[in-house]
């Protein structure tokens, strides 16, 4: 069912919040900031966003494949998050990138975490940061730009959804007994990490054009040339 009011059957175009899938999609936005020389995988990133160092207080440099591969050691934004049962007041405003910093910057961030995998959210808030600085432009407009239309994404975006509009499917938790409609997404609207809200036909059409090499400008030879990079192995002739 689309959702448990009217129980409308759910439909296969429904769009629907789909939450980390949205670090796919930042990911490739990262990549071409690569393929245009705005930055290295593996160069640091502590001094392109000045919310980096202020806020997060990293204990070394940090590079560009760190944050991708989540092996930073950075602590995780919700984990700064107030603790209360009721989650309600927390999910009405929206979390820009920079307060995630710096909810994220009182937590302790050691050297002895970064290389080391983890999984924080706030990996992504930081390549939010940095794709928006490289590119001189707002996250959701480069996101349009770069990776929804030309990747056919038409029913993918990152703006605030209306929980009443058709064909959305609902999702809910029980909190104190009562039944909770938790579809509104004020508070991952325009998130790196988790906000965008999609299909399932644009979900496909996603993933095959970075498996067939068309979500980046120099396609399968990108792509190689990446791979190459990240294993710090020639590629020679005979493996290809």
């Amino acid at each position: 069912m689309r959702d448990l009011e009217s129980r409308t059957t759910a439909q296969p175009a429904d769009r629907v919040e789909v939450a980390s899938v949205t670090k796919t999609m930042t990911a490739v936005a990262v990549l071409k900031l690569v393929d245009d020389h705005l930055i290295g995988l593996d160069d640091p990133v502590n001094d392109v966003t000045p919310e980096f160092t202020s806020s997060l207080k990293p204990p070394g440099p940090i590079t560009l494949r760190q944050l991708m591969n989540h092996t930073s050691g950075m602590p995780e934004v919700n984990d700064a998050l107030p603790k209360d049962v009721d989650f309600r007041p927390v999910l009405s405003s929206t979390l820009s990138l920079e307060e995630g910093l710096q909810l994220a910057g009182a937590l302790p961030w050691t050297s002895a975490s970064v290389g080391s995998f983890k999984y924080p959210n706030t990996n992504y808030l930081a390549l939010g940061l940095l794709i928006q600085t490289l590119r001189h432009k707002p996250y959701i407009q480069i996101m349009q730009e770069e990776v929804f239309d030309p990747l056919g994404l038409k029913n993918t975006s990152l703006d605030h959804l209306h929980p009443h509009e058709t064909g959305l499917l609902h999702g809910y938790v029980t909190l104190l007994g009562e039944r909770i409609d938790t579809t509104d997404n004020t508070f991952t609207v325009g998130n790196p990490a988790a906000g965008a809200v999609s299909t399932m036909e644009d979900l496909n059409h996603l993933v095959a054009g970075i498996f067939q090499g068309r979500a980046l400008p120099g396609g399968d030879d990108s792509h190689n040339a990446i791979t190459a990079h990240r294993t710090r192995r020639p590629v020679h002739r005979e493996q290809a």
